[in-house]
């Protein structure tokens, strides 16, 4: 006995685009100084930004020659935000914050909670450099 098909449902599932899986880790940067070594860069995947699920380790490593560094981080709130004119800082990886600076770093990623997703901005910065701000996008 044969099942009838509905038109179409092939072509329909060919044509639905699926977002690209995103790679997890291992997410090391290393922190180095550029331009006369007066400014931050991060080197690793995505130029520092981090998208990743919670509990991902990320681990941050000052390069050769670079000094201990600060690492602080703020969520992102929209700009038609009133939280904007109160932003405060916020750890996004679980435990707490460690006494900065260091040479090295390595933290897992906090659980964004009920929400499917959490930003934040974060900011590695050395005394009298120019710092690296880049972003940390946490997905449940």
């Amino acid at each position: 006995m044969a099942t009838k098909k509905k038109a179409g449902s092939k072509a329909k599932a060919r044509s639905r685009k699926v977002a690209p899986s995103r790679k997890q880790g291992p997410y090391v940067y290393t922190v180095n100084l550029v331009d006369g070594g007066g400014r931050i860069v991060i080197d690793g995947l995505n130029d520092g930004n981090i998208y990743g699920k919670h509990k991902q380790v990320v681990t941050f490593i000052a390069g050769n020659g670079v000094p201990p560094f600060t690492l602080t981080a703020t969520k992102f709130v929209r700009n038609d935000s009133k939280k904007r004119k109160n932003l405060k800082k916020e750890w996004p990886f679980k435990g707490d914050e460690p006494a900065w600076p260091q040479s090295e770093f390595e933290g897992k990623l906090w659980s964004p909670g009920l929400f499917k997703k959490a930003i934040y901005k974060y900011t590695v910065s050395i005394d009298g450099k120019v710092a690296a701000d880049p972003i940390i996008i946490i997905e449940r």
